[in-house]
């Protein structure tokens, strides 16, 4: 098993390697063509020069590619549950030296993503606050995911103020539709742990709406998340709906499994009134 601190610590030396040699390449090539007339350097030095720099570029491209390449892998591996191969995968991309600062990050974050599914909270979170350290392109998505398995594994370990540190930060990202499905849900877990049941409430119809697009178990989970904060509030309506609905997406009894809390909803005699929404 690859040790998190040796990952970080290779992802570190590589990046700061790569930082100094794309500065070397370009300085060699401007150097190339600024300073062969002061030199006197010929033609064919100066071409030998700005094609060796060249062909070294596109060597570490190649080099690069193949280690993005294995990382790459291992998302549909870790997916089917192959814990060892993803991590083999990984553990190669990872020694392999990347010119890529974001596939580099991306390998890490893959990594943390491989410790959430194994249960190994403490490490993931390790990982995510690396990647998160480094900060990753905007475009590429990286701090994105990275942050919601920091949230997640944050409250896998019960640690709320760090979870809600993680949570605050998507506020300052950049979401597409997965990323805000993906982050509803770290949210509603979030505020049914710290007993929010206000913020539960709160936007209620739209969450509905977003649920729809989710796969059924969390769905259920955050509607039925949502129907405890509106029995807490007393409203007893939007309680009885919310965990109709969960109960047409998810067993009661699989939900408690996951959420204990939950229990509360499914001691009360049910409703058959919904509010319009």
């Amino acid at each position: 098993m690859t040790p998190v601190e040796s990952a970080i610590w290779r992802t570190r030396r590589d990046l700061t390697f790569a930082a100094v040699l794309k500065v070397a390449l370009l300085a060699t090539g401007a150097a190339s063509l600024l300073l062969a007339p002061a030199i006197s350097l010929s033609g064919a030095a100066t071409f030998a020069m700005m094609a060796g720099v060249w062909i070294l570029w596109m060597a570490l491209n190649y080099h690069s590619l193949k280690s993005s390449r294995l990382a790459a892998a291992s998302p549909l591996l870790i997916a089917s549950g192959d814990y060892d191969a993803a991590e083999a995968h990984l553990d190669a991309s990872l020694r392999m030296f990347s010119i890529f600062r974001a596939g580099k990050l991306q390998a890490l974050q893959y990594l943390a993503l491989l410790r959430r599914e194994q249960r190994r909270w403490s490490e993931a979170a390790q990982l995510c606050r690396a990647v998160l350290k480094h900060r990753a392109p905007a475009s590429s998505g990286i701090a994105v995911r990275a942050r919601l398995i920091l949230a997640q594994s944050l409250l896998a370990m019960d640690d709320l103020p760090g979870a809600q540190e993680a949570i605050l930060g998507f506020y300052r990202e950049k979401l597409g539709l997965m990323e805000t499905l993906e982050m509803l849900i770290v949210q509603s877990d979030y505020q049914l742990k710290a007993g929010q049941w206000h913020d539960l409430m709160n936007e209620a119809a739209g969450k509905l709406e977003l649920t729809e697009l989710m796969a059924s178990q969390p769905a259920a989970l955050v509607q039925a998340s949502i129907a405890l904060g509106a029995k807490r509030l007393g409203r007893m309506e939007w309680a009885t709906f919310f965990r109709g609905r969960a109960e047409l997406l998810g067993e009661p009894a699989e939900l408690i499994a996951r959420r204990p809390i939950l229990a509360e909803l499914w001691g009360d005699t049910r409703s058959q009134e919904a509010p319009q929404v």
